[in-house]
């Protein structure tokens, strides 16, 4: 509402308002003011109608509105209220403008039936507020003036619920009044006498409210026991006439007031104990039997227990008892949490149970516990949304490397060439996996360039075919938090190279895909091929440079051991095939496995050759369905889900710095998948906007 309001502002440019209210023609003048309210406030119009005989026409002469109390005030009060702003308003234009105009008639209108009744008895049938008011609404206009208007044509009722900007422009009824101020008088709305009479008998109800007191008032309004009990220290003073010497309250009459409002909690909440207690005569089951509840000499309910003979203090031994869904008792735990430096729940359980005792406190202290923002911020919990279904072109029998994803990894340090520069060089690893078949290809880059990239992307397709649809990060990734990947980060997230590899790709009809920012487990599969690659690299290298020749052989073979692991579990049968292996769609047969015999000189057609090896794909192709596809069925981790986070929710955003750190942020706007699981939420924070996943967003509880 805020932001439509601040965007259509500027429409008030637009606004005309005619200066001329009246004509030069011999005119009757009649004076009309509407009121009308509602719960945020009230507001008074008052209207000129001019009648030349030929031409009758309306204008609004000035308008005032006011906001309601901040106290709770029924609708009929309110409209009362409206009602004496009216008047006033009416008597303030009639004494300016009977100077200038010879006033024909006046006439008010309000909605509110109840007001009318109200208006037109005696005051003194009324209580004090509406009786004060009825008798300012007589003093300043004749009861018979008031009219009935339908809220429908009730113009006021633009102000007393408002009205956004381009609303404002062009509103007849709140610019010239309703439409019947222009009619003849036979037509405007009428209610009568009756309809009054029945009205304001129903005026006066019995309203049966629940007793509040002082307490529950207080425990309301203030979250504070400390400034809760000061209140009621200052109010026993007045109550005692005592003037005091010093402005503080002191210890005695800070406890003092403690004492008062156990009394008052223990006397809402065990009323029945207490009556039982106090009469042994009255019948009813007890609840706090095992208890051995006792009233001592102040009146407080205490615990007997069987410590009577314990060398302990008298409070300690029998302490006040307390319900557990108090509001009180909220409080007292909250105050005491504060004050212990926020200690864990069986700490401050035991802290607490030295001078009350909570009924089922176990539980009650967790659930408060689990509100402190304090205690929450050292150990944020994030939303773990459920593991989502599989995509489409992971699931779809095509050509191999058709769907790809691609990553970086590095640098890795190279051996200097053989001149006199002992400067070592660094290179790049970018890693292409087919996001079908699980297949591997990797290429050497020498730099973090987009050209290089684009070059190594060339000799990709070149070797592999064309390529449909491209996936890759688009974010910081917390593996690449340290200094050896920022430069890594950067390169990917840079607009520039973004951009180039876009029209690269467009122009070869390939589209690109990012992932979230920040969401390293969006592309798990080229993180698990980057983890696997770089483990080879390191148990075959270890601490040695190699030049950049022999790395590039390096990778290559590193890719045929990678392509040669199963996607499926071996079998213990020997009769079985081998196992099934991406390298069997990319070569018919594992890359590591021995050379086949030469059949060169057993004849054979090429028909039947073509048809082999036919078949030889279909065979794979359903060895890859019925073994590898059900193997995704399960959902290794993240099985359940949790509440999807909605919009306005205020949540820290997880980062790779220590939790109080953490940015604090809103949720502007959630990006649900296709099965309806957000798993994705645009963050408001005081640096702009950042678009994250939701394990990355831990939302603070609700007090």
């Amino acid at each position: 509402m805020w932001q439509r309001y601040q965007s259509e502002i500027q429409c008030i440019q637009n606004l005309k308002i005619p200066r001329r209210l009246t004509t030069e023609r011999e005119t009757q003048y009649e004076l009309h003011v509407f009121s009308d309210s509602s719960e945020k406030g009230y507001a008074a119009a008052v209207y000129l109608r001019c009648d030349s005989g030929n031409h009758v026409f309306s204008n609004l002469v000035t308008a005032k509105s006011k906001v309601s109390s901040l106290k709770r005030v029924t609708i009929p009060r309110l409209e009362l209220c409206g009602a004496v702003l009216a008047a006033q308003l009416l008597h303030y234009v009639y004494e300016l403008l009977k100077q200038l105009l010879s006033i024909n008639a006046m006439h008010a209108w309000t909605d509110s039936t109840t007001t009318l009744a109200w208006i037109q008895s005696s005051p003194h049938r009324w209580a004090t507020f509406i009786a004060n008011r009825t008798s300012q609404i007589q003093s300043l206009t004749p009861p018979s003036l008031w009219r009935y208007v339908p809220t429908s044509e009730n113009p006021v009722d633009c102000a007393s619920r408002g009205l956004y900007p381009s609303e404002l422009l062009k509103h007849p009824m709140w610019w010239n009044g309703p439409a019947f101020l222009v009619q003849d008088h036979s037509t405007w709305p009428l209610c009568s006498a009756a309809a009054v009479t029945d009205l304001e008998a129903r005026t006066t109800v019995l309203v049966i409210t629940p007793t509040s007191t002082i307490f529950d008032r207080l425990f309301c309004r203030i979250s504070s026991l400390q400034k809760i009990i000061r209140i009621i220290a200052y109010c026993k003073r007045v109550f005692a006439n005592i003037k005091p010497n010093r402005i503080e309250p002191t210890t005695t009459e800070l406890s003092h007031a403690l004492e008062v409002i156990i009394l008052a909690v223990q006397s809402q909440a065990f009323g029945d104990e207490l009556t039982q207690l106090r009469d042994p005569t009255h019948k009813g089951a007890n609840k706090l039997r095992g208890l051995n509840p006792f009233v001592d000499n102040r009146g407080i309910l205490r615990v007997g227990g069987r410590l009577v003979h314990a060398d302990l203090p008298y409070e300690q031994k029998h302490p006040s008892l307390l319900p557990r869904t108090h509001r009180f008792t909220h409080l007292l735990i909250d105050d005491t949490h504060r004050q212990h430096n926020h200690p864990g729940a069986k700490t401050l359980q035991a802290i607490i149970q030295q001078q009350y005792w909570i009924v089922v406190s176990r539980q009650v202290i967790k659930s408060r516990l689990r509100h402190c923002i304090a205690c929450y911020r050292i150990r944020p919990r994030g939303v773990q949304p459920i593991m989502g279904n599989l995509p489409k072109f992971r699931l779809q029998q095509i050509k191999p490397f058709t769907a790809v994803g691609v990553d970086y990894a590095g640098p890795i340090t190279l051996k200097p060439s053989k001149t006199r520069s002992t400067v070592p060089c660094q290179a790049y690893i970018c890693l292409f996996v087919c996001m079908a078949t699980k297949a591997l290809h990797l290429e050497l880059a020498s730099d973090l360039s987009t050209e290089t990239f684009l070059m190594a992307f060339s000799r990709f397709i070149s070797r592999r075919g064309p390529v449909q649809q491209m996936h890759s990060d688009c974010g910081t990734n917390f593996v690449g938090a340290s200094k050896l990947f920022e430069i890594v980060d950067k390169f990917t997230q840079s607009t520039e190279h973004q951009e180039k590899c876009r029209n690269f790709l467009t122009a070869r009809n390939i589209s690109w895909h990012f992932n979230p920012p920040s969401a390293p487990h969006f592309g798990g599969l080229w993180e698990a091929g980057v983890k696997s690659t770089k483990t080879l690299i390191h148990r075959t290298i270890g601490l040695h440079r190699l030049k950049y020749e022999e790395l590039s052989t390096l990778l290559t073979r590193i890719e045929a051991t990678l392509n040669s692991r199963p996607l499926s579990a071996l079998s213990p049968d020997p009769l079985d095939f081998d196992a099934l292996t991406p390298s069997h769609f990319l070569t018919l047969m594992p890359t590591t496995s021995t050379v086949d015999p030469n059949l060169d000189n057993i004849p054979t057609s090429h028909y039947k050759r073509w048809k082999l090896i036919s078949e030889l794909h279909t065979h794979f192709w359903k060895r890859w369905k019925n073994e590898y596809l059900q193997t995704l069925q399960l959902r290794s981790k993240w099985s359940t889900g949790q509440k999807n986070l909605t919009v306005d929710t205020l949540v820290l955003i997880r980062e790779p710095t220590p939790p109080l750190c953490w940015k604090l942020g809103r949720i502007t706007e959630v990006h649900p998948g296709q099965d309806g699981v957000v798993r994705v939420a645009t963050v408001k924070t005081a640096t702009g906007l950042l678009k994250r996943p939701t394990v990355k967003l831990c939302p603070l509880p609700i007090c």
